[in-house]
């Protein structure tokens, strides 16, 4: 345990700085003294009143003025603190903080950046605050460039930085404050554990957020006055603006209650406590985020971990954080583009719901990922990258009964026959529970082989590896059961209820691992905190399917009558079942094999970062695959299918295009800056390959649910026989002649060839028969 000296100027608000620091206060490992040269118990947390660690050095004034400014820096600069005992000094950056360092280096300084002045090294915030004081027009010149040099000065006694997003490390490497190798991108994180995700909203849209000039929130207001006078029933619908008001910013409120349509359906909600703010985040129907230069924007993030989805504009910090068609939208900062997605949303309440069940695992991934590869290293990140990897195969394990029972489950609620549904139900997933039983033991005896020679694991490695592999054996029986009760929720068409279970979980995978790895947990202590979730995951799945089909009576009565029509659906089912995870995962153990367990770490983060894009074909074509079930029984609703399908497929080109060649342009910078050099040097041709393969593969999803409706599983499975032989021996000569990428180019070729064959299987079966 370090003694840790932590620095941030004024602690006086409920912003977010001040809560990063509280929850840094409460979790931090180290003995953690917090110093500030301006602390306002009155208005900020009240929870800063129970520590006992804050320090309150020479008070500064907060204003933002040119002669109080002068005087705080100048105060700060010639400040000592008493660091004799401390082994490091973080200052949590915002501009000023930093003149700290200038007197206080005898210890190691680390920075954490939230953003650079803005005054001084934002030219869009520059020129807003020029237009509304242009007396500084002819002032900032005179302090910018001293300051500057100041700036730089202090910015040398700093031996390591982290910028909370890309944006500010961006800003820092363009004014030259530190050299790249010294700056490392780290985003803040969010309380998702304790997040209200709440079902039901009402019909208010939510700003959130310090309200003054900075935030634009003039755009927020204007668009929602167009959404409400143009929009059908808006005059129905609320804005709530809630957040803090220092004494600055009180005139600007009142310029905002002055505007045209300032208070009509406008709500404030003025300093509001933490808990207050939590339930209008639970509660609202969308969050509003028009800033219009915003370094990270926590806001945004702890919205998707409430379940809402974000309108923000495209720029700056959101662009990292909201996922455009996933998350929310990112859009011009225009108030007819905001006032028209409101619109859009607010005739489309299916599109909130998917969103925003979207937005908690993305939210997660984004932090967590960087997290468990930072502290894991390269090849334990890549053992775990093949955890994952095992983990999404168990599905081979079925033989075809999860897809068959939820075609059969799907049937017996069509005609409402309760009789057959309870005993062939339960046969089914008594023998997949068996069959995990059984994975999960044949993992256990071919772990020493696997681990020994198939994988080139280090040799000092492989009793970490094994013991891991063992404890993951022991998961294998939960993600079975998990999987056949999950099929009767989407059977039922409850997919609400498969939400609530399928998002903190799909979170959980990110999460668990960054948080063991960070409290210094191996590989064995991550494989068997993800087998503990596994198993509350599998209890929810069973309270679920008891809530959403009351009617349905466990009942073990085998018979090979009423469970031969799973078995002959599930036959073609099964082979795909087992080809499929194959066919997804063997260029990571070819690649382990050809190359190192080091070399699936560099491919693993890109590969999992960019197929989570997955997440919204997945669920849609989770709700297709019973939709079509529905209408395959008669020939004159046949057709409704294909139209479901081809609906479908036009959403996803809408949703994933944009992005997908976002990612495949930016891909290296993009990498180098989420998860650092050395992964953009080894993987960055690799992201942009796979981001390609992703995109097509998102839409191959859509035939794939089609065909499997129309009780034709017979046809992916003859494609993936044929794909398998052709895709092993191609990816090992790929891996061979160019690692990586070669693995990335297989993955790429492979799922476009299937895409292709999916896709004029559908074309020939769009026919009624």
């Amino acid at each position: 345990m370090k003694r840790v000296a932590l620095y941030y100027p004024w602690i006086h608000l409920r912003s977010g700085v001040e809560r990063m620091i509280l929850e840094v206060s409460a979790r931090s490992r180290h003995r953690l003294t917090v110093f500030t040269s301006h602390l306002d118990l009155e208005h900020t947390f009240p929870e800063f009143q129970r520590l006992s660690n804050v320090v309150a050095l020479r008070r500064v004034p907060v204003r933002r003025a040119i002669a109080p400014a002068l005087g705080a820096a100048l105060t700060i600069a010639g400040q000592r603190l008493p660091l004799e005992d401390y082994d490091a000094l973080v200052v949590s950056s915002e501009g000023l903080g930093d003149l700290i360092t200038l007197r206080n280096h005898r210890v190691p300084v680390i920075c954490y950046c939230h953003s650079l002045s803005r005054p001084v090294f934002d030219p869009v915030y520059r020129a807003e605050l020029v237009a509304r004081r242009p007396s500084l027009r002819w002032m900032l010149p005179l302090f910018l460039p001293p300051y500057r040099a100041l700036t730089r000065l202090a910015w040398r006694r700093y031996v390591h930085v982290f910028a909370n997003s890309r944006t500010t490390r961006d800003q820092i490497l363009a004014n030259r404050l530190s050299p790249p190798e010294k700056v490392e991108v780290l985003h803040p994180g969010a309380a998702i554990a304790h997040a209200d995700r709440r079902e039901a909203y009402e019909r208010f849209f939510l700003y959130a957020g310090r309200i003054k000039w900075t935030k634009n929130v003039e755009l927020a207001l204007e668009a929602f006055r167009r959404f409400r006078a143009e929009a059908p029933g808006g005059s129905d619908w609320s804005l709530v603006i809630a957040g803090e008001v220092d004494n600055g910013s009180t005139a600007y409120v009142r310029r905002l209650q002055a505007l045209p349509g300032g208070t009509d359906g406008v709500l404030y909600r003025i300093n509001p406590q933490r808990k207050e703010l939590e339930d209008l985040m639970a509660r609202c129907y969308a969050l509003v985020f028009p800033s219009l230069s915003e370094p990270w924007g926590i806001v945004p993030v702890e919205a998707m971990a409430h379940g809402r989805p974000v309108l923000a504009v495209n720029n700056g910090g959101p662009t990292e954080s909201v996922a455009h068609g996933e998350t929310g939208f990112l859009l011009e900062p225009r108030p007819e583009a905001f006032a028209e997605r409101m619109r859009w949303l607010v005739e489309r309440p299916d599109e909130v719901q998917r969103l925003g069940e979207a937005g908690a695992p993305l939210a997660v991934g984004v932090v967590a990922i960087p997290v468990a590869a930072r502290y894991l290293g390269a090849e334990r990140f890549g053992v775990l990258g093949l955890v994952w990897a095992l983990i999404g195969s168990f599905g081979l394990l079925d033989l075809g009964l999860g897809r068959a029972t939820t075609k059969h489950v799907a049937a017996c609620l069509a005609r409402n026959d309760f009789t057959t549904l309870g005993p062939t139900t339960t046969l089914s997933v008594v023998v997949q529970t068996a069959l995990g039983i059984f994975g999960g033991a044949a993992l256990a005896l071919v772990t020493p082989w696997l681990v020994g020679r198939a994988m080139n694991v280090p040799a000092a490695l492989q009793p970490e590896v094994r013991a891991c592999f063992l404890v993951l054996g022991g998961s294998i029986p939960f993600v079975a059961v998990s999987a056949s009760l999950r099929g009767i929720l989407e059977a039922a068409l409850r997919f609400d209820l498969v939400n609530i279970v399928r998002t903190p979980l799909a979170a959980a995978m990110f999460a668990v691992p960054a948080v063991v790895a960070a409290a210094g947990g191996d590989l064995v202590a991550i494989t068997a905190a993800l087998l503990a979730f596994r198993l509350l995951a599998a209890l929810a799945w069973m309270r679920a399917v008891r809530s959403a089909v009351p009617a349905l009576r466990w009942q073990l009565e085998p018979s090979w009558t009423s469970f031969r029509p799973l078995v002959a659906y599930g036959a073609w089912t099964a082979v795909s079942n087992t080809v499929n995870p194959l066919l997804i995962y063997v260029e990571r153990f070819l690649l382990a094999s050809l190359a190192g367990v080091a070399a699936v770490g560099y491919y693993t983060g890109p590969a999992e970062a960019v197929t989570r894009l997955l997440i919204v074909p997945a669920a849609l074509a989770g709700a297709l695959f019973p939709a079509v079930s529905a209408t395959d029984n008669d020939t004159s609703t046949q057709a409704d299918g294909m139209r479901l399908a081809v609906m479908s497929l036009r959403f996803l080109v809408v949703a994933l295009v944009p992005i997908g060649v976002l990612l495949i342009v930016f891909a290296e910078p993009l990498l180098r800056l989420w998860l650092g050099p050395d992964y953009a040097t080894h993987g960055g041709t690799a992201f942009a390959i796979l981001a390609a393969g992703v995109l097509i593969n998102g839409l191959a999803h859509v035939p794939s649910a089609y065909l499997y409706g129309r009780g034709r599983p017979d046809l992916p499975a003859k494609f993936h026989l044929v794909e398998l032989p052709l895709y092993v021996v191609g990816a090992w000569l790929l891996i061979r002649a160019y690692g990586i990428t070669g693995a990335a180019l297989a993955w790429t070729l492979r799922v476009t060839v299937d895409a292709g064959l999916l896709g004029g299987a559908m074309w020939q079966m769009r026919k009624p028969t």
